[in-house]
């Protein structure tokens, strides 16, 4: 998490990479058919309510602004250990404008002023990491366009 920190922005990216991953992993368990009984058991039903319908509305930008992870080349004595050459497809570029759509989405997912469950366990947990996340999350959305305030 001091990767937030860092004043080099491709540490920053990481940082912020790293944390969709997590992000979008829990996401992904509360969408489990048994996680979802064991939280309607034990949640007030409109609060079950609202935190998959939260998960639901953020789960894409998550997708979306998620990097995909870089293939290290291999080269030297690696690359005769394959045995096989494949050719690795680069991925396609992100349209600017939908990444602009989905990083403002999870900015807005991530005010404090409205707080909700997924928001809570997140924020909470964050602060406790690495209090100035907020403000990673600003420049990186002010540097691609985004006025974020």
């Amino acid at each position: 998490m001091t990767e937030f920190c860092s004043k080099e922005p491709e540490r920053r990216g990481i940082a912020i990479n790293r944390w969709l991953h997590a992000v979008l992993l829990f996401c992904r368990y509360q969408k489990d058919a048994e996680v979802q009984k064991q939280n309607a058991a034990l949640l007030n039903s409109e609060k079950c309510k609202e935190l998959y319908a939260e998960i639901d509305r953020i789960m894409p930008s998550l997708e979306y602004c998620l990097a995909p992870k870089k293939a290290a080349e291999k080269t030297g004595a690696a690359s005769l250990r394959s045995g096989v050459s494949t050719s690795q497809e680069a991925s396609p570029g992100k349209d600017p404008g939908m990444l602009d759509t989905h990083a403002k989405t999870l900015y807005e997912w991530l005010d404090t002023a409205k707080v909700s469950g997924c928001v809570c366990w997140f924020i909470g947990t964050v602060q406790l990491v690495c209090p100035s996340l907020q403000e990673c999350i600003i420049v990186r959305l002010n540097a691609s366009g985004i006025r974020a305030t």
